[in-house]
Formats: C-alpha cells, sequence, structure tokens
C-alpha cells in the first residue's frame, strides 16, 4: 500500500510501455511473414487482414497526478501501482468525455455547422 503522501490523485492518460511495443511488432513481424508464405504456398495473391491483439491483455502504464504533488511531477505507473478502483475511474471519466463529444458533434451537426 502506498503511504499517505503517495496517493493516486488521478489518472491522465495511459500507454503501452516500450517494452511491450517492441514485443507486439516483432510478433506482428513474423505473423505477416508467416502469413506471406501460406499466402505463397496457396497461390493467393491478395493478404488477409490479420485479427489484432486483445487491447485489453496489453501491459499499460499510466500517467499518474499523486495527491500532495505538482503536475509537474506525474509519473507514468503500472496498473499494479495506482490500483483497479483508479484505472476504472479513468475509463469511466473517458467515456463520459467520449460521449459528450458525440453529443457535441451530433448538436453541431443539426444546428447546421
Amino acid at each position: 500500500m502506498l503511504s499517505r503522501s503517495w496517493q493516486v490523485e488521478r489518472l491522465l492518460d495511459c500507454r503501452i510501455p516500450k517494452s511491450a511495443l517492441a514485443a507486439r511488432k516483432k510478433k506482428a513481424r513474423a505473423a505477416a511473414e508467416r502469413e506471406r508464405q501460406l499466402l505463397e504456398e496457396a497461390g493467393e495473391a491478395e493478404p488477409e487482414i490479420a485479427a489484432e491483439a486483445d487491447a485489453a491483455a496489453e501491459p499499460m502504464e499510466w500517467l499518474t497526478k499523486w495527491k500532495t504533488l505538482g503536475y509537474d511531477e506525474c509519473t507514468w505507473e503500472s496498473e499494479a501501482t495506482v490500483g483497479e478502483a483508479a484505472v476504472r475511474a479513468f475509463r469511466k471519466r473517458e467515456a463520459e468525455l467520449a460521449a459528450e463529444a458525440e453529443e457535441e458533434a451530433r448538436y453541431a451537426d443539426s444546428d447546421g455547422g
């Protein structure tokens, strides 16, 4: 458990760590090469689009605003560090913002500009 001075205030953003991105690219290159070889063997000219890996399975890092610290001291942390509740709050807030933006876009379209 984090000490009181290191409590999460809110999560600001998320990203896939560089190490996970490198592994994903390597896996994608290998899959593309296997697919190319299979297509050549089958005599097909058009490659099929490979299904993407489940995004939820990717390890994520979270840009964390800590209580008692300023925004210039935000850090990238793992989900294990920030906690499941903070991640749920972030995703809920993101969904609400997306819904608001969609509503504003619909209103702007119906208003003619």
